[in-house]
């Protein structure tokens, strides 16, 4: 997640002989190759399960939709339920995208993501946590070591890209006790990685009907995603086509000897 360059040059500045000890919530084998590289004889000391696994007081929901009503369907779920929504995206970019959008749509929201500062990233947490903000999108830097009272409901906007990851997203809510909700939008073309998700971390999403106001309200979502589009994409095509009917194709050559002044 992009700490181990501060790691490597942490303990290449430490003395060879030293005694390390290493903790974490869970352990992958990236992790593990790390610790073997720099450990001499490591002991590994387990307490409870190895595995994770959602808590019981979370409703796993799953929602097969396509790309172009996700956020139509984000919208009425924000509109349906109350509570805070912890929101995960795949990218940096798609965490800022989506921020706009549902800013666009009345929520207040704000985007977390790598590419932020220690102090934006403190700054957004605290302001998810004393309910500036009802909506955090991030990207998975918010699915590990990060707690936040009474989120009522995380969705993963876009699956993740590691199965395990799935368990540390969803368990940023139902936590303490309280009960919580945890969504799953997917791509019709993304059922294998959902299975493959479901039997590694040995859970089963109840599926979901889309409501038939999501698809109604398609076009007042598309509306909003145009408005806040990036100018160069509302404007490539239309700049496109009148380029092609205001201005004759270019046929001037220059012969040997001549300088082409343009350049």
């Amino acid at each position: 997640m992009g700490f181990l360059p501060a790691i490597e040059a942490i303990l290449a500045v430490l003395p060879a002989a030293r005694q390390s000890m290493f903790f974490s919530a869970t352990m992958e084998r990236t992790v593990e190759r790390l610790i073997a590289r720099h450990s001499k004889n490591p002991v590994r000391i387990t307490c409870g399960s190895a595995t994770a696994k959602a808590p019981e007081q979370i409703d796993l929901h799953l929602y097969e939709v396509e790309n172009n009503l996700k956020l139509s369907l984000l919208n009425h779920l924000l509109k349906q339920e109350e509570g805070s929504f912890l929101v995960f995206a795949r990218t940096k970019h798609g965490a800022d995208r989506l921020s706009k959008q549902l800013s666009g749509l009345g929520f207040k929201t704000v985007a977390m993501h790598g590419n932020r500062s220690q102090s934006q990233r403190n700054q957004a947490l605290a302001g998810f946590q004393d309910g500036r903000y009802r909506v955090l999108v991030a990207t998975d830097v918010a699915a590990r070591g990060i707690h936040v009272d009474s989120v009522a409901h995380v969705v993963n906007f876009d699956l993740p890209q590691v199965p395990d990851d799935y368990i540390h997203r969803v368990g940023r809510t139902g936590r303490a006790g309280q009960r919580g909700t945890a969504s799953t939008f997917c791509l019709r073309s993304e059922r294998g990685d959902l299975r493959r998700i479901e039997s590694e971390c040995k859970v089963r999403m109840v599926r979901q009907s889309v409501a038939p106001q999501v698809i109604s309200s398609r076009q007042e979502i598309e509306d909003v995603r145009t408005v806040l589009a990036p100018a160069d994409e509302r404007g490539s095509k239309s700049f496109a086509s009148k380029s092609r009917g205001n201005f004759p194709p270019r046929t001037r050559s220059f012969g040997p000897g001549k300088r082409n002044r343009a350049a």
